[in-house]
């Protein structure tokens, strides 16, 4: 048998060795990997100040930092840039535990993505509300779900001057040409991401950015309601 892809035991008693490329390859494959897969690359994301948080929540298993519930001028600035594509894929919260309020044992915990403009309009709706928020890592990327019927979109109608430009921006087909002006043919679709009312120059489209769905979801399930974002 040739040596070079002989398998067995080695020459010392206490000791076993496999020869060849294909055995050497996979004993250097298992060198690079754990039994969970290979280990993720350490986190090295500039966060910058985290200016919403807070103070602390003592926890058995150490300090928890609190979100504050309060929007401050700086988030919706922030807000504005993310909606004009100013560092959009830099707008992040650092993946974490986060507390709401007081939260103890009992507590629900909500879990949202590291979009700081998602984690925004969560905690934005959770004033008085005691609750456990577990960022998770999404790479700064947004993760939308909606309740149809519930969003903030409306359109009036008779302001429209027909220049269709909410057509262009809305990613989900809201709205389509109706003659000379824009009608809102699928209002349930809606994101309520704003760009259509940033581009309206008559204000004939209001919305309230990123709150109704979020707000609607996560109040039914802490209240055991119905979904409602309370925007009318």
């Amino acid at each position: 048998m040739n040596e070079a892809s002989r398998c067995g035991p080695s020459s010392a008693p206490t000791t076993s060795a496999c020869y060849g490329s294909a055995a050497q390859a996979t004993a250097e494959a298992a060198k690079q990997s754990t039994c969970c897969g290979t280990p993720k690359a350490r986190d090295t994301h500039p966060y910058g100040p985290a200016q919403y948080l807070v103070g602390e929540v003592q926890t058995p298993a150490g300090s928890v930092p609190r979100l504050s519930t309060q929007l401050t001028r700086a988030d919706r600035l922030g807000a504005w840039r993310m909606r004009w594509g100013f560092g959009r894929d830099d707008y992040r919260v650092r993946p974490a535990l986060y507390a709401i309020g007081d939260p103890d044992a009992t507590s629900p915990v909500l879990v949202t993505a590291n979009y700081k403009l998602t984690l925004d309009a969560l905690r934005g709706s959770l004033g008085g509300t005691d609750a456990w928020v577990l960022v998770v890592d999404t790479h700064g990327i947004n993760v939308w779900c909606y309740i149809e019927d519930v969003v903030s979109l409306e359109l009036d109608e008779s302001l429209c001057n027909g220049c269709g430009l909410c057509i262009d921006v809305c990613p989900r087909g809201a709205f389509a040409m109706n003659g000379k002006r824009v009608a809102l043919v699928d209002r349930g679709a809606c994101l309520e991401c704003g760009a259509c009312a940033l581009n309206c120059v008559t204000g004939a489209i209001t919305v309230d950015p990123g709150v109704g769905c979020a707000q609607a979801i996560i109040k039914g399930w802490l209240t055991g309601s119905e979904p409602s974002c309370g925007c009318g």
